[in-house]
């Protein structure tokens, strides 16, 4: 019987564990830059970390306790994060949770996906293995990680409704509204991406060969539901708190700026190192495609072309949600990768295929690891000119804008912004200091920063130069209302880029520690330094 199941699996096509075990490899392998590196280049997680740190428990200890309170009815949806942070933060840490975040954002959505598929088809494609190697794009190193992690859960929903939808219908409809609902905690957009999945599988009807819109509007209602319930119930639903960077924030963005969103799938930080071998290996499955070597499941192919198509010609940027196109791009292609159907080719050539994908993977993690262990430098340079900074002190981050795009390293750019405008964060849990902009949206964070620095903070923001200290227009006191009267509400200047050549600073800065990417300047009042706080040795 075993030589005739083994005979059967070949001729069907089937890789029998090899798909699955070089499927699980790969995830695990993409771990271990996350396990290696403390911060890592991307971008807003310096941001979610001091956050998390806050959460976890240290927001109650001075002086953080006199900066900001923890306040619940701020926010339910988008603060799944943040609820994990205060149930297993006492135990863990904030930091580790911070890491938990990271790690989870790159699995779960190549994971989630994975198995969507295998449910799907009855088996495990070898085009799952495309998954681990997509893992490393824009959306995650732009620091999404509620909304990666949103999609991941989703993906796995999907699964398990196709499952329930088979084996027990009558509890597929509370199961779907409830598994939304919790979705919509962790991210809105994830919740309506899972609603977009059940309406794409029942979208074309393989039995009748027919397009079935009334069955998946039908499939989609119940996800929809349940993310709407919880929306309406929010105390402070999101976007009632507008981000200080979004009104910069073109909705409609150039044509330059659409083709990077595009592209952003198969890249994480450098387009030629990584954009130019995964575009061509994107081309070649296309081609399969449209040629019909390759099957596509036409409810998921007309879901990714919405999606592709709304993240070319739909607005960049929603209110205080930045990036929607980045955001759209990444979610068609794994609807897209999803969607394949290889057809039944022997054992061999499937595990020849799996393999070469699996061992893809592997190469690009390794030069994730080289690339993120370079970037840890300047994190640590970051530690190095704060030392000494007293607690509770107000420190305001600035950075020269880099004269030249292409020469700045690898490790410092992500998507198509610079990966380090979140390092000034790591002052709040290192430091227990002061900075403008964390994370505090109303309806998305459940921070609160206590008066009087909450007239110095924003819920989010951008790095000003340090030409913006002196040029304090009108334009700039937008974005960065804390300029206004920075001398007197601020203690130190965090000059960051700095070795990329830095620009001029006010003649009231006083440099402290010159750490090469990161320099700490104290500023001067009257000639002396600010508000008798301790002093700081070179």
């Amino acid at each position: 019987m075993a030589v005739a199941t083994e005979r059967s699996a070949a001729a069907e096509g089937r890789p029998g564990i090899l798909v699955p075990a070089l499927l699980l490899f790969a995830l695990a392998a993409l771990l271990v830059p996350v396990a290696l590196v403390r911060i890592p280049p991307v971008l807003d997680y310096p941001n979610h970390m001091a956050r998390l740190w806050l959460v976890a428990g240290n927001i109650a200890v001075p002086p953080m306790s006199e900066i900001y309170a923890l306040d619940w009815s701020r926010a339910v949806v988008n603060s799944g994060m943040d609820m994990v942070a205060w149930l297993i933060g006492p135990l863990l840490g904030g930091e580790m949770v911070a890491r938990l975040m990271l790690g989870l954002s790159l699995v779960l959505p190549p994971a989630g996906a994975a198995v969507l598929a295998r449910t799907m088809s009855g088996r495990w494609p070898w085009t799952v293995l495309l998954l681990p190697l997509l893992a490393w794009n824009q959306v995650f190193t732009a620091g999404f990680l509620s909304l990666q992690i949103g999609i991941g859960l989703a993906c796995f929903a999907a699964s398990g409704a196709i499952v329930l939808q088979r084996r027990a219908p009558r509890s597929l409809v509370p199961a779907c509204a409830t598994a939304a609902a919790l979705i919509t905690v962790m991210h809105p957009i994830a919740a309506v991406f899972l609603a977009g999945l059940l309406g794409a599988e029942r979208l074309w009807d393989d039995r009748r060969h027919h397009w079935d819109i009334r069955g998946a509007v039908r499939a989609a209602a119940p996800a929809a539901l349940g993310t709407l319930i919880v929306l309406l119930l929010s105390p402070v639903p999101p976007g009632q708190e507008s981000a200080s960077t979004s009104w910069i924030m073109p909705a409609y963005a150039g044509l330059a700026s659409r083709a990077f969103a595009l592209i952003g799938p198969f890249f994480s930080h450098s387009v030629v190192t990584e954009g130019i071998p995964l575009l061509g290996l994107a081309l070649l499955l296309g081609y399969a495609v449209i040629r019909s070597q390759i099957g596509l499941h036409r409810g998921y192919a007309a879901a990714a072309t919405v999606l592709a198509a709304t993240a070319a010609l739909g607005p960049a940027n929603l209110g205080d949600t930045g990036s929607l196109d980045i955001r759209l791009a990444g979610m068609a292609v794994l609807v897209f990768v999803v969607g394949l159907r290889p057809p039944a080719v022997s054992r061999r050539v499937q595990a020849g295929l799996a393999s070469a994908l699996f061992a893809a993977t592997l190469v690009r993690t390794v030069w994730i690891v080289d690339l993120w262990y370079q970037a840890e430098h300047d994190a640590d340079a970051v530690r190095i000119a704060l030392t000494g900074v007293p607690a509770g002190a107000a420190i305001l981050p600035v950075g020269p804008r880099p004269i030249d795009w292409n020469a700045i390293p690898a490790w410092r750019r992500s998507t198509v912004t610079v990966a380090y405008g979140n390092l000034p964060l790591l002052a709040i849990p290192e430091r227990q200091a002061f900075v403008p902009w964390l994370f505090t949206g109303a309806g998305k964070q459940p921070i609160r920063v206590l008066p009087p620095w909450n007239e110095i903070a924003v819920p989010d923001g951008l790095l000003p130069e340090p030409r913006h200290l002196s040029d304090r227009s009108a334009t700039v006191l937008r974005f960065a209302p804390y300029l206004a009267d920075w001398p007197n509400r601020f203690d130190y200047v965090l000059v960051l880029n700095a070795d990329q050549g830095a620009d001029p600073l006010p003649s009231n800065l006083q440099l402290v520690r010159d750490a090469g990417f990161a320099q700490l300047w104290r500023v001067l009042r009257d000639g002396v330094p600010t508000a008798s706080r301790p002093a700081i040795g070179n």
